[in-house]
């Protein structure tokens, strides 16, 4: 009887032992390692924030003659291209909205972009004038950055002749003198080159339209001797015309 309850003893401490020790080390294993506790980043209530914006217009210096191009301009039926660059404190997505006919309702312009990307916005002008882009971001908790906002005037582009070349500059009385013309124009319209053969201000020649690309040959014969000044220009369909031009040919008697 006493070697039983000895034996019980022995087994009900053991068994107590192995308990307490699985029960600590359970304790000890299944905490997490500090390093691994999941910690979320704070949101930050702030709004969007625009980075950059930037313009790319068409009229550039050297594209055409005697305008200004100090100040955002564009011509009209060219389209420009607004790229926005906007950023979230959150990271959220963002809606980019704009206002560009002036009436206040952001409705010209919308698009959901990630914090971080570069927006487009394209747009053409079809009219003279000055035209206010208004603009704004809002993340997806309806925080909105202020709206901003610049201007742009839309003007009429003439063509610009780019090319005006004599074959000679020296013929015979009766003999043809070949010309070359060509444009450029910002909105890719067709021209028509206007020319007067003694620069007296009227243009005794009207060709038709071609693309102002295309390399457009003129020939004419003077019957008198003498310095002969020729006066040329292009003109679009809208009669918008480029400065005039003046080449001039001596013609000799032979």
């Amino acid at each position: 009887m006493k070697s039983f309850i000895k034996n019980y003893c022995y087994f009900f401490f053991f068994t107590v032992f192995i308990a307490f020790t699985i029960f600590i080390g359970y304790g000890t294993f299944a905490k997490p390692h500090p390093e691994e506790v999941y910690n979320p980043k704070p949101e930050v209530n702030d709004p969007p924030k625009f980075e950059s914006i930037n313009v790319d217009f068409p009229v550039k210096e050297g594209n055409l003659p005697k305008i200004d191009t100090d100040e955002p301009r564009t011509c009209t039926r060219v389209v420009v291209s607004i790229n926005f660059l906007v950023t979230d404190p959150d990271e959220d997505w963002v809606t980019i909205t704009a206002d560009i006919d002036g009436d206040d309702k952001f409705d010209d312009f919308k698009k959901k972009t990630k914090s971080g990307k570069v927006v487009t916005l394209k747009r053409t002008f079809d009219t003279e004038g000055e035209y206010w882009i208004k603009y704004r971001a809002c993340d997806i908790k309806g925080l909105c950055t202020s709206v901003l906002k610049f201007k742009i005037k839309s003007i009429l582009c003439p063509p610009k002749i780019v090319e005006f070349a004599t074959a000679t500059e020296r013929i015979g009385v009766g003999d043809e003198v070949s010309m070359s013309l060509r444009s450029w124009d910002a909105q890719s319209d067709k021209v028509r080159y206007e020319i007067d053969w003694d620069d007296d201000g009227v243009f005794e020649h009207v060709t038709a339209y071609y693309p102002p690309q295309k390399k457009v040959k003129v020939k004419h014969a003077f019957n008198e001797p003498g310095a002969h000044v020729i006066s040329a220009r292009s003109c679009d369909k809208f009669d918008g015309c480029s400065d005039v031009q003046r080449r001039t040919v001596n013609v000799k008697v032979e």
